[in-house]
């Protein structure tokens, strides 16, 4: 589609597919997160950044209700603030919506003690 319509990508925009690890890696240095992809807004979830999600609907409802994202938007540009991105900050410490990363250290335990 870029070609059709005769637009190029800007420098800052990576436009190859990533591997898992690269993308964790770009969710993790992001200023901000647009997406469509319900696995990139469940994943970015711990950096705590400036999400949008261009979808009408989401089933990681979640995210939206500890205030991990600015908004669903869809894909109306009228509802997608782009000062937000950058002014969007999420108080306070990163919810544990998906358990406090320490799931590992519990089961050794739990083994251990077995």
């Amino acid at each position: 589609m870029l070609e059709l319509f005769g637009l190029a990508v800007p420098k800052n925009v990576n436009d190859r597919a990533l591997g898992y690890l690269e993308m964790l890696m770009m969710e993790k240095y992001a200023d901000c997160i647009l997406t469509d992809s319900g696995g990139i807004q469940e994943g970015s979830v711990p950096f705590r950044h400036s999400l949008h999600t261009l979808r009408d609907e989401t089933e990681w409802v979640e995210t939206v209700a500890a205030g991990c994202e600015l908004a669903l938007t869809g894909a109306d540009s009228s509802k997608i603030a782009v000062r937000g991105f950058y002014d969007f900050k999420p108080e306070g410490s990163k919810p544990d919506i998906y358990g406090d990363g320490h799931a590992a250290d519990k089961i050794i335990e739990i083994l251990k003690s077995s």
